[in-house]
């Protein structure tokens, strides 16, 4: 049947079977097979006090919160007892009902671990609800024992709640087929279709699927005494549905060939994610069950849920896909939860303490345990209120530090409550309600500080060494590595200039003199005062460079210096002139330094190109360089002042001397 405008009309779509539909229209087309389980317990909370009371399963045990009822074991729903009834209306259903009331934490009690409880108090039904609060730890601490039974099959164990997990079974059975080692019987019900003989591997994969999920249930009814029932198929969605077809103590597969006819006769809001606003679209226009909605077009269904995309997401699911992958649970986004509800009203924050340390005391709890499991803390805290002036329920938040040790934790939660109230207190009164709850939850690495201070400062200071430590060959690496890169430039620019040099006359002649004097000038102070004076010598400037050279591919722009004339390249012009500043301000500070005064007599040596030369050696080579080859290194106007005869005094023998004058000399403005 087909809905046109909302009427129902006779024409009927033709179902669709296969597994892999065209991926055009359904994006999950030849996704990787899976085999997925999910286990619910049966009955959890009645079951977990008819075993903590040594009751077998034929006691029908009713669990009571306050006067209400939560939980109902099978004996008593045989009866015909349902949950949320009254007790007066149970003791007339079921007059053998046994009632047991949940555990509660009393006020001004501290708090009482679940297994050393007097058990004698569980028969009181009658209860102050003002000054006792609902504690459900008994039931996580069962349920914890029981997932880590899953945990030993499989690898893949997403806890959906206290009494419901889902797993990941496709790589133990991958295994397990592998290997060989199972069986060709099927364990339990097949839904939507007989019992067969698997063939394709994808229906082998699912028959291990039961034999291994049911492996799993009879270790936990063996170990735990409790029963529960289970699903498998090859989708998280398919395995919740069949959980809940045979219960209890029994479980159903879902298999690819009859996925549709096993999702037709159940009702819309017990496939998961289908409750709600959907449910209500379709049983509005008075479609039950999902085979109803299978006999609906595409079209038809946008029509009735009104968004393409929901009802795209609604078509298939309803005939058996689904992309929903098991994962383990992300604890960062955690959040744990006390609240409480009382029937005197509170009108002041003195009053309102007692609610609080109730409420603390199970978040304590619960909290305290989450810590040891997993070493996480809340960083956020929430108070959780109702409104009197915009008569809704609100939230406040606030920050919280617990990265301390635990026996600190109680005290700053109480502490970060109270400070929240404060914050509200001009809305909260009168106060019916109040929860307080903990999330943004963080690794608390206070375990690792805990040693004494002359160990964490030993700690910290070989941190520092080998932290300068890497400083300084990392410092060493880059230094030779700029040395590479300088030496390579240098080499590249004497190459680029080299037939440039070559065909300079001037340069290619006396470069090597002009560099040899020009290093011999800084080092040699004097020759003698009654020498030969030069006073401008005609040596190659910088003026015959380029005034750039490449590197890698790239101009590098050179500036001549003002003081001293030589060409620097523009990166490194302001070191060069602060070396001229350093030098001017030193010589002024020191002006009787060796090296900036005249010395007359004496030896003197110089540091020549890495050899070491005498006066006399000095005269040797002006003499040889300068006098006798005067036309190509002297202006001719200054050639008389090397003609200059000067008389030795030790042996009175006349020889050509020659004294040179400081460089800057040679820069003055006249």
């Amino acid at each position: 049947m087909n809905i046109t405008g909302g009427q129902i009309s006779d024409q009927t779509p033709t179902p669709i079977y296969q597994f892999s539909p065209d991926p055009r229209i359904f994006p999950l087309a030849g996704t990787e097979f899976k085999v997925i389980a999910c286990i619910d317990m049966d009955a959890f909370y009645a079951a977990a006090e008819a075993i903590r009371m040594g009751y077998d399963e034929t006691v029908p045990v009713v669990v009571i919160q306050w006067k209400g009822c939560i939980a109902v074991s099978y004996a008593a729903r045989k009866c015909g007892v349902t949950r949320f009834m009254k007790i007066e209306e149970i003791k007339k259903v079921c007059p053998q009902a046994v009632f047991i009331h949940v555990d509660t934490i009393k006020l001004g009690q501290p708090y009482i671990d679940p297994y050393k409880r007097d058990l004698r108090e569980k028969f009181i039904i009658n209860r102050d609800r003002d000054k006792e609060k609902v504690s459900l730890d008994y039931y996580r601490f069962e349920s914890d024992k029981v997932i880590s039974i899953f945990r030993k099959y499989c690898g893949i164990v997403e806890k959906a709640s206290i009494d419901e997990s889902f797993f990941d079974l496709t790589e133990e059975v991958s295994e397990i087929y592998k290997k060989g080692e199972y069986s060709k019987d099927w364990e339990g019900r097949i839904a939507g279709g007989d019992i067969f003989q698997p063939e394709a591997k994808e229906d082998i994969f699912l028959l291990i699927g039961s034999q291994l999920t049911n492996k799993i249930r009879n270790e936990v009814k063996q170990t735990l005494k409790y029963t529960c029932s289970a699903g498998i198929s090859y989708n998280k969605m398919l395995a919740k549905a069949a959980s809940g077809m045979n219960k209890p103590n029994l479980q159903t597969i879902i298999v690819n060939k009859y996925a549709q006819k096993a999702l037709y006769i159940v009702d819309i809001p017990k496939l998961r994610n289908f409750g709600g606003k959907i449910a209500d679209a379709f049983q509005a226009i008075g479609l039950k069950t999902l085979g109803d909605i299978q006999q609906l077009s595409l079209e038809n269904i946008i029509s009735v849920v009104k968004d393409e995309h929901c009802a795209k997401w609604v078509y298939f699911r309803c005939r058996g896909f689904d992309d929903e992958v098991v994962e383990e649970k992300d604890y960062t986004n955690k959040s744990l939860l006390s609240n409480k509800s009382f029937d005197r009203l509170v009108t002041n924050i003195l009053d309102l303490e007692n609610v609080e340390d109730l409420i603390l005391s199970d978040l304590y709890s619960r909290m305290l345990k989450f810590y040891k499991e997993n070493n996480m803390v809340p960083s956020t805290l929430n108070l959780h209120y109702y409104d009197n002036k915009t008569h809704e329920r609100r939230t406040k938040s606030g920050p919280i530090n617990l990265k301390v040790k635990e026996d600190k934790f109680y005290d700053l939660l109480k502490a970060k409550t109270q400070e929240l109230i404060k914050q509200v207190a001009n809305v909260i009164f009168p106060c019916k309600f109040l929860g307080v709850s903990a999330k943004n939850f963080q690794k608390n690495d206070v375990k690792s500080y805990e040693f004494d201070l002359i160990t964490y400062a030993k700690e910290k200071q070989k941190q520092k060494e080998l932290e300068k430590e890497k400083e300084i060959e990392r410092i060493r690496l880059l230094e030779k590595e700029n040395e590479k890169t300088f030496s390579k430039m240098i080499i590249e620019e004497v190459e680029s200039h080299k037939d440039q040099l070559k065909q300079n006359s001037i340069l290619d002649n006396n470069m090597k003199e002009f560099v040899k004097l020009n290093d011999l000038h800084n080092s040699l102070e004097f020759v003698n005062q009654e020498s030969f004076q030069i006073t401008s010598l005609n040596f190659p400037t910088n003026e015959d460079r380029p005034n750039c050279f490449e590197e890698d591919g790239k101009k590098i722009e050179e500036t001549k210096c003002e003081k001293c004339g030589v060409l620097i390249p523009e990166l490194q012009l302001r070191s060069h002139d602060d070396f001229h500043v350093a030098q001017e301000l030193d010589k002024e500070l020191n002006p009787n330094k060796r090296k900036y005064r005249k010395v007359q007599s004496g030896e003197v040596r110089a540091n020549f190109q890495g050899e070491e030369y005498s006066q006399k050696d000095v005269h040797k080579i002006i003499e040889n360089k300068f006098i006798n080859q005067p036309d190509k290194f002297i202006d001719p106007p200054r050639k008389n002042i090397l003609n200059k005869e000067v008389k030795n005094k030790n042996n009175g023998e006349k020889k050509n001397m020659v004294q040179m004058r400081s460089l800057d000399t040679f820069f003055r403005k006249k």
